[in-house]
């Protein structure tokens, strides 16, 4: 948003909506990076912890040999594994923590609007739920981090910076294909059998 808001600066003032969808997307993708965290590493640093605990359970059970104790009671032998899985512990916490601080701040700024406008009240609300699953594919929340809804933001965009250079707000590119659809899928209906074979998507943007 900075090289946005520093190359096109008067965009985001003449589209109030359009900066709270980018603001929340920042939101997301801040939970997103904090699910991530927790969940690589419960998978990873958590178990690497135990199956050390476990080899050095094994090689004094058979060797008969006892490791040194610090004065906490902690076997010195595991004292840098343990030290690794506290420092990422703490960032992925630090993760979390940055995540509901700028959630706090979104529902600070825009606490007014929310009482009166129902469009925001829902961009907010629907960003916020995202909280709430540890599972961010969980079919509730699974579509805002779709290609399909990052795509319709990165439009919208687009669409504002070529109002603000004065142009139409759609591509010349994207009104051909828009039109071509529409011709195709009036072919169809009009019986060309033919028309029904083009993946538009496949054949032609890829």
């Amino acid at each position: 948003m900075q090289l946005f808001t520093k190359f096109y600066p008067n965009v985001l003032q003449d589209n109030p909506l359009l900066l709270l969808k980018l603001r929340c997307r920042k939101f997301l993708d801040m939970v997103q990076k904090a699910q991530s965290d927790a969940i690589q590493g419960t998978s990873t640093n958590y178990d690497e912890y135990q199956t050390d605990n476990l080899r050095i359970s094994a090689k004094e059970k058979n060797t008969g040999e006892k490791r040194g104790l610090r004065e906490d009671g902690i076997p010195s032998g595991r004292t840098k594994k343990k030290q690794k899985v506290t420092k990422d512990s703490a960032k992925r916490t630090g993760h979390l923590n940055d995540a509901l601080a700028y959630g706090i701040c979104l529902r600070q700024e825009y606490e007014d609007k929310m009482a009166v406008d129902p469009i925001v009240y829902s961009e907010l609300m629907t960003s916020f739920s995202a909280l709430a699953y540890t599972d961010l594919s969980n079919p509730a929340v699974a579509h805002l981090y779709s290609p399909q809804y990052t795509e319709r933001i990165a439009s919208e965009v687009y669409s504002a910076i070529l109002v603000s250079l004065g142009e139409n707000p759609t591509s010349s590119l994207e009104r051909l294909y828009r039109q071509t659809r529409l011709v195709m899928e009036e072919s169809v209906i009009t019986g060309n059998g033919k028309a029904a074979l083009i993946n538009l998507d496949q054949d032609c943007l890829r």
